[in-house]
């Protein structure tokens, strides 16, 4: 039976398609990978579930919640005062709820907390609770948060390879290039250093399954690219408004706003206001939203998507800018990740990139074994 082994490159730009070939001559076929709309945990979901935002049921990782927050705290604002989130004591005090409730509280104001929850899944991570490829078909994974990193992921796919009898269906996730570029930025020398890593590591790949001699087939894909941060933006909604958590929700992501209201007139007033501080962005209208498979309401009354290269900072999610960034509209080419295999790709048309949906069904026929005409 055929060894199979499909590698996960998070944030491995379309760009870098000739590197990742000339690691693994056997990569003939490529093509770019356009992400669905939001950040990893969503384009996750839909290359290994086939499932969109709206399908999934969240969009990126947190969500507004009025009545069943995620993390109560009395004194929540007088807490705020005394350790701000910047401050020593503030990234002490953070650390020790984060610690205490499981999760990284990031820079998630502390009284916002208990009208916010975490709501996003991480599609190849064991728990996901959606069917998906490596559920359904039996995939062995070698996830770098299960082994220390990339290079402990690595050498267990590799120690797997060397016994496991013919037919092999195995998954390796790599993470370690998204992080040199949101800290580093791209054309950097840690951008290229990380480049090497990964070619490093599908050199080896494909020689333990060469070594192996089961016909292999090897498959490599990334969920986005990225494109340099040159301008920060920043918003408060609480300086102009009152009633946050209460009459309305807001979470400000990396590259988006959403706000929740159910009073009208408080959300047309929301919207004036986001209208006449004209950041560098646009609130998206319905047809667009269903478009990226984002119009459900619980994603949001308004979503506000800023322009490429413009970033908030600070954010929920950090308070510095990030060197390079993902999340802006999908269809930008710096967004494009990619798809490479050693076999035809199992997938329709014949230029232009791939949408993360059609993409799982590639992915599905690489697992069984299906390779497509080799014309396409």
């Amino acid at each position: 039976m055929s060894d199979r082994v499909l590698v996960f490159i998070d944030a491995l730009p379309y760009g870098e398609c000739e590197r990742v070939r000339e690691a693994v001559g056997a990569l003939r076929f490529a093509r770019p990978v356009q992400p669905g709309f939001g950040y990893s945990v969503n384009v996750k979901s839909e290359l290994f579930a086939g499932l969109s935002p709206d399908d999934a049921g969240f969009l990126n990782e947190w969500t507004h919640r009025p009545d069943a927050g995620f993390l109560r705290l009395p004194f929540a604002r007088l807490l705020e005062r005394l350790a701000p989130g910047g401050s020593l004591p503030g990234r002490v005090l953070r650390r020790v709820l984060g610690r205490a409730s499981g999760e990284n509280l990031r820079n998630i104001p502390l009284h916002l907390l208990a009208h916010l929850d975490r709501w996003g899944e991480n599609a190849y991570e064991r728990g996901y609770s959606h069917p998906n490829l490596f559920t359904e078909l039996g995939v062995e994974r070698f996830l770098y948060s299960e082994h220390g990193g990339d290079e402990g992921a690595l050498g267990a796919l590799l120690a797997h390879l060397a016994v496991a009898p013919p037919g092999a269906r195995a998954f390796l996730a790599n993470a370690h290039l998204d992080h040199v570029m949101h800290a580093d930025g791209l054309d950097t020398p840690a951008f290229e250093a990380a480049l090497e890593e990964v070619s490093r590591s599908l050199r080896a790949i494909w020689a333990a399954l060469e070594e192996r001699g089961n016909d292999p087939a090897l498959c490599v894909v990334s969920d986005h690219g990225m494109a340099a941060v040159e301008r920060t933006v920043e918003v408060d909604l609480e300086r102009a408004f009152s009633g946050a958590g209460r009459r309305f929700g807001y979470f400000v992501d990396a590259t988006m706003l959403r706000v929740w209201c159910d009073e009208a007139a408080l959300l047309g007033e929301l919207r004036g206001h986001l209208e006449f501080l004209d950041l560098p962005g646009r609130i998206l209208a319905p047809q667009e939203r269903r478009r990226w498979g984002v119009s459900s309401e619980e994603f949001g009354d308004l979503l506000l998507l800023l322009d490429e290269g413009v970033m908030f900072a600070p954010s929920f999610m950090g308070r510095a800018a990030a060197a390079a960034m993902h999340g802006y509209l999908p269809s930008l080419a710096s967004q494009e990740g990619l798809l490479c295999g050693s076999e035809p790709l199992a997938v329709s048309g014949a230029e232009g990139a791939l949408e993360a949906l059609a993409v799982h069904s590639a992915l599905r026929a690489h697992f069984e074994g299906a390779a497509a005409d080799p014309s396409r």
